[in-house]
């Protein structure tokens, strides 16, 4: 079984983290796996130490960013003729590479930002396999060039359609109409690891100390959306309470909301208590030194984050909707609040003097990762993809 991995972009973030995740629960599957990038990066780079086999086609993504809903009549025709632009060369793109796909079984694209899977898919006839990872404008501002009923069109072309959380698939994948549509959640950590980690957590939980420093952490792209401008509000209420607590804000972002976070930092006088780290590619460090995550975000899409959180031990205080609320039942693995700042700083405070009640989460909290494990999560697209090529078959 031969499958081509499509993604739309280079970097190291959630989906392409995600992908890698399940290409190494595949590699112990009888399946020749290829991926293809639109440039080389930091993904190519890592495929290449792990022997993941790459070929680089550069396409467009048929989608732009915009921060509010509506446009003005220039804007949109501006938007308008650069998608005209992105699908001519698409299609260009299609003729001149389609017969690299020609000895495949299933094409597997990992996003819903980009269409280049599709088109290629449709011009081979190959059984097209869809993750669905994004809302779209709820969580990135992404619109689609030529509108969202032309992403539908494109997506009811699949045979199988995976969403990554409850959310994700009544949202997105519920009304479409492919053969098969799953729900698959994302497999974060692999199941040997994660009984190393909790062999080494529980070990340090008789070490805890109640009068250490407790470190909040919000990690992720820094931007309105992730909403690190409400864990800063409460971590200033709750500074004003304890005097042991500090804030890491961990990633990079918008220049003019990260200097609205520096601002606010400064003008309440907490440079001392709040560090802001930039990007950090060893997420473990973080991870190591972090009592407590926060994930602000009132629109993501599943939250690895906060399951990779959960899988070194981490307790999460997360807004109560979309997948955060999927991951975390409040009081059992972590809390969940949906009233504002003050709220979040009272949910923070519970756990900072707390040593059994924050030793109880700790352990739920890695019990709860079971089920995103890349074995549970290989095991399930490898057996969709059995589906798809018996029903191409006929």
């Amino acid at each position: 079984m031969k499958i081509i991995y499509i993604t739309h972009y280079t970097e190291l973030y959630g989906a392409n983290k995600s992908l890698l995740n399940l290409l190494s629960g595949l590699s112990s599957y009888d399946i020749d796996i290829h991926l293809v990038v639109p440039a080389t990066g930091k993904i190519t780079e890592i495929a290449a130490a792990k022997n993941i086999p790459y070929t680089v086609i550069p396409f467009y993504n048929e989608i732009h960013v915009r921060e509010k809903g509506n446009a003005g009549s220039i804007t949109k025709i501006k938007e308008t003729g650069k998608g005209v632009i992105k699908f001519l060369y698409n299609c260009y793109v299609v003729l001149k590479h389609a017969s690299f796909f020609k000895d495949c079984d299933i094409i597997h694209v990992n996003s819903s930002a980009t269409f280049i899977g599709a088109y290629f898919a449709w011009r081979m006839k190959k059984p097209l396999v869809w993750h669905i990872r994004e809302f779209g404008w709820a969580d990135y501002r992404i619109k689609y060039n030529f509108g969202y009923a032309y992403f539908q069109y494109w997506l009811n072309k699949a045979v199988a359609i995976i969403g990554i959380s409850k959310a994700i698939y009544d949202e997105r994948v519920a009304t479409a109409r492919p053969r098969y549509k799953e729900l698959i959640y994302n497999g974060i950590i692999s199941y040997q690891a994660l009984q190393h980690n909790k062999a080494e957590v529980l070990r340090m939980l008789d070490t805890v100390q109640t009068n250490a420093v407790f470190t909040f952490a919000i990690v992720g792209h820094i931007n309105s959306e992730k909403n690190q401008m409400e864990a800063l509000q409460a971590f200033h209420l709750l500074q004003q309470r304890s005097d042991k607590v500090r804030l890491m804000i961990v990633g990079t972002g918008a220049d003019a909301y990260v200097q609205q976070l520096i601002d606010f930092t400064r003008a309440h006088h907490l440079e001392d208590r709040v560090t802001f780290t930039g990007f950090i590619e060893d997420i473990e460090a973080v991870y190591s030194s972090a009592s407590c995550l926060l994930m602000c975000s009132k629109n993501e899409a599943l939250g690895r984050v906060t399951i990779e959180a959960m899988s070194h031990g981490i307790p999460v205080i997360g807004f109560n909707a979309a997948g955060t609320k999927e991951i975390i039942t409040d009081g059992y693995n972590g809390f969940l609040y949906d009233q504002g700042y003050r709220e979040l700083a009272e949910k923070m405070l519970s756990l900072v003097d707390n040593e059994s009640r924050y030793a109880s989460l700790i352990k739920n909290a890695l019990n709860t990762v079971e089920k995103y494990t890349i074995e549970q999560c290989s095991a399930s697209v490898y057996n969709l993809y059995l589906k798809c090529i018996k029903t191409a078959q006929g």
